[in-house]
């Protein structure tokens, strides 16, 4: 799976380096919106499968109770 890196990368830097995290995401965000305006609700869908399938895979623990929910990262 070429998500693997990119999503350890943001999961691990939560805690230490949350600007990591923040910024990864917001590139994330960017590119599905700007990517292709009128896909956008696909993407983000894709973007939601790849989540869940590393969750499900275990290569990172709960994306939404560890990452995402996170006080160290913006709103």
């Amino acid at each position: 799976m070429l998500v693997e890196p990119a999503m350890l990368l943001m999961y691990r830097s939560t805690e230490k380096r949350s600007w990591i995290t923040d910024m990864l995401v917001e590139f994330l965000d960017n590119y599905v919106r700007n990517y292709d305006p009128s896909r956008v609700d696909e993407s983000l869908r894709s973007v939601q499968r790849v989540l869940r399938d590393c969750e499900r895979k275990c290569v990172v623990g709960s994306i939404l109770r560890d990452m995402i929910n996170n006080p160290k990262l913006k709103p």
